[in-house]
């Protein structure tokens, strides 16, 4: 269950604010290197920035999976998890508000050089999957909370790595994992309901029938690109 680490947090009440193991917040400038501890006896440690401006340096460069360096690349308010594993038990997931720099700069006064009248034009967005399409489209009918769309698209990711897992033997055990990292996880049960709804109905609709049938590993390949589309169609959704 070990690769299973990262998916614990994906759907359950709430992630964790505990001083006693990770700070709760961290005041932090762009570009600098900040360096972060968790105070636990477990190896089994995990850091996951749910925000793509924030940078962390791999734990297995620095052997230590305890620690973490990071740097965030904008202003702003981030998210940063840890989660660790300790024994039999389901692992914990701790959340780390970064606050980078001025996130309430003063107001940019009229620019008295306006721009010449061939301005650049802005770049094309690049063309959305079906499936984004159809996930955008359930989005929409859901409150805009980024931050716990991004834990969703690392559920799937890790998922897809999950499911070629010596563990995972049948269908049912998918399902069983699948169900068990819904429960203790870190995702409101309000939140972004009718976009979660739409990814698992999307996996689901291919998957046999037959919940015992031992899965090889053709099957488990099929099933983890199955759980990566996924996870790159919610990447699309903004």
């Amino acid at each position: 269950m070990k690769k299973l680490l990262i998916a614990l947090f994906l759907l359950s009440p709430g992630v964790g604010w505990a001083q006693n193991v990770v700070p709760s917040e961290i005041k932090t400038k762009p570009g600098k290197l900040n360096t972060l501890k968790a105070n636990t006896e477990s190896k089994l440690v995990t850091w996951f920035s749910v925000d793509e401006d924030i940078s962390l340096i791999p734990s297995e460069i620095l052997k230590e999976p305890t620690f973490t360096v990071f740097n965030c690349l904008n202003p702003g308010k981030y998210t940063l998890l840890c989660i660790i594993s300790e024994g039999v038990s389901l692992p914990k997931v701790y959340a780390i508000k970064i606050i980078c720099g001025d996130v309430d700069p003063p107001p940019t006064p009229p620019n008295p050089n306006p721009p010449g009248p061939n301005p650049k034009p802005p770049e094309p967005d690049l063309p959305l999957s079906p499936l984004g399409k159809k996930f955008i489209t359930e989005y929409g009918k859901d409150k805009k909370e980024p931050d716990q769309v991004a834990i969703l698209r690392a559920f799937y990711a890790a998922m897809a790595s999950h499911v070629k897992d010596n563990s995972v033997q049948t269908f049912a055990d998918l399902q069983s994992d699948f169900t068990k990292a819904q429960k203790d996880a870190g995702l409101r049960p309000d939140a972004i309901r009718n976009l979660r709804i739409a990814c698992r109905d999307h996996f689901w609709s291919i998957m046999p029938e037959q919940a015992d049938k031992q899965m090889d590993d053709e099957i488990k390949q099929r099933l983890s690109m199955a759980f990566d589309e996924i996870a790159k169609a919610l990447k699309e959704v903004k």
